[in-house]
């Protein structure tokens, strides 16, 4: 026996003796078969060796009976012990296999080296024990296999591959036993396989695949389900993205002093990080420019440049056109901005080799009267678009636009000079008002002869006093005299 089963003793060989006389006698051996063999079909080969020897005592062999050369020789006997078929009453196994494609096979193929393609086979023998049974898969060229294995199974399956070359092309078959030598019946097994994918290969818009499932004993009328085809679509990746540059006006302010028209502009660069040996996509960008500002903001002469230099068209979003059906804009680009009137338009950028600049330039100034002070902000955005069925982009959508915010200040400037010159001339009246006072209160009369004469007198004290009253009579005048009647 070849490492498929033991005798009783546990090993492979057994020796002994045994006395035979005339007659049948028979011994019997125990043969304990292993657990999981592979091989079910081929019969086990149990080798006999025996050498007969005469015995010179009371039972020696009777006259007539020659051994010949028996007594110093061996003789090989080797019976062999077949497996018990499970295929029913008639004794004739019949399999019934169905191959198809399953659901979680990869959805597309990327050509990229990091990435793998990954097809998931379901094999169904729906009839009874199926032998030798194999799955052919016709490979072309741009896949290497990598590697198979059994996902799930309703019996202890196992999958073994070899990938030969077809001699005519530079394609390889790829052929995979399952279960060899019997695939049980009634029975159901996931097998997936994984291909590496070699960038330098000529692919098409799809990879066409093809299966086959057979054996030793399926029914001819039941191959119509031993094959399956399936298409996968091909794509390439891409790194192109979009961002806000440098020379984006961020801040610009207006004073109520000098409303000036000022400059403003939103600069975009669409760039491909890392080009492909493939032809890259056609790309095409959509630039969205508010048409509403805030309160007292107008943004006039707006131009869309670009560099390499590209016609910007202006798409219609009255809903009238295909064109406008088939303009989506970003749903990110409507939650950070979203004026209530836009204008979009369309710029044809083509293969994007080198970075592409795009400049939205415009002149800001203020409609009305700076009453007060205030902020507010409006924004711009970019967006591009290409060949989805063929491309993908290996960033997420929010590489895939952009927007650029301008922020205003209208700051309300108080005018001080009427204040200034105000405050200066009623100043200038107040101290002339003054000056006249004490004018005629005499604060300016500097007679000292009078005072002399007058000091002979002020012994007794009458003078001076009569002096004082008519002193303070004038004043009294002077003040009844320059007070504005009520």
């Amino acid at each position: 026996m070849r490492r498929r089963g033991v005798f009783g003793n546990g090993q492979r060989n057994m020796s002994g003796t045994m006395e035979i006389s005339e007659g049948e006698r028979c011994k019997a051996e125990m043969i304990q078969i292993s657990n999981c063999i592979e091989d079910y079909v081929t019969a086990i080969k149990v080798s006999l060796r025996f050498a007969l020897q005469e015995d010179d005592g009371p039972n020696r062999t009777p006259p007539g009976h020659d051994l010949g050369n028996m007594s110093s020789s061996y003789c090989l006997h080797s019976p062999r012990i077949p497996f018990e078929k499970n295929c029913g009453e008639d004794g004739v196994c019949n399999a019934d296999l169905q191959i198809r494609f399953h659901e979680t096979t990869s959805q597309q193929l990327l050509v990229s080296p990091s990435t793998r393609l990954e097809v998931v086979l379901e094999l169904t023998n729906r009839g009874e024990d199926a032998y030798h049974t194999a799955v052919q898969l016709p490979q072309l060229p741009g896949l290497s296999f990598r590697k198979a294995s059994v996902l799930e199974s309703s019996i202890q399956a196992r999958v073994s591959c070899n990938g030969l070359e077809t001699p005519d092309t530079n394609s390889r078959n790829l052929s995979c036993n399952v279960s060899h030598p019997i695939y049980w019946g009634n029975s159901r097994v996931l097998i997936q396989l994984l291909f590496d994918i070699l960038t330098n290969s000529s692919w098409g818009d799809y990879l066409e695949l093809d299966v086959m499932a057979s054996s030793d004993n399926d029914m001819n009328g039941t191959l119509v389900d031993n094959r399956h085809s399936h298409r996968i679509p091909v794509l390439y990746p891409i790194n192109i993205i979009t961002k806000g540059a440098d020379g984006s006006t961020q801040y610009v302010s207006f004073s109520s002093l000098n409303p000036e028209i000022k400059p403003v502009q939103h600069v975009y660069q669409v760039e491909n990080l890392l080009p492909g040996s493939f032809q890259q996509p056609e790309v095409t960008a959509f630039v969205m420019v508010p048409q509403e500002f805030p309160a007292g903001l107008a943004w006039e002469q707006q131009e869309v440049k670009t560099d390499p230099k590209v016609t910007c068209q202006p798409v219609a979003m009255d809903g009238k056109t295909k064109e406008a059906d088939a303009i989506s804009v970003p749903s990110h680009i409507l939650k950070h901005c979203s004026p209530e009137h836009q204008q979009i338009r369309k710029c044809n950028l083509g293969r994007i080799d080198a970075p592409s600049t795009i400049t939205i330039i415009g002149a800001l100034s203020v409609t009305g009267k700076i009453e007060t002070s205030s902020r507010s902000r409006f924004c711009t955005a970019l967006w591009f678009t290409f060949n989805t069925s063929k491309y993908v982009s290996q960033y997420s959508d929010e590489f895939t636009q952009s927007q650029v915010t301008t922020e205003v200040e209208l700051v309300h400037v108080m005018d001080y000079l009427p204040i200034y010159i105000g405050s200066g001339v009623g100043g200038l009246l107040l101290l002339i008002l003054i000056i006249v006072i004490l004018y005629k209160c005499g604060f300016f009369k500097r007679n000292y002869k009078d005072m002399m004469d007058h000091e002979p007198a002020a012994g007794n004290g009458a003078a001076p006093a009569e002096a004082s009253e008519e002193k303070a009579d004038d004043c009294k005048e002077a003040l009844t005299t320059d007070a504005p009647s009520e």
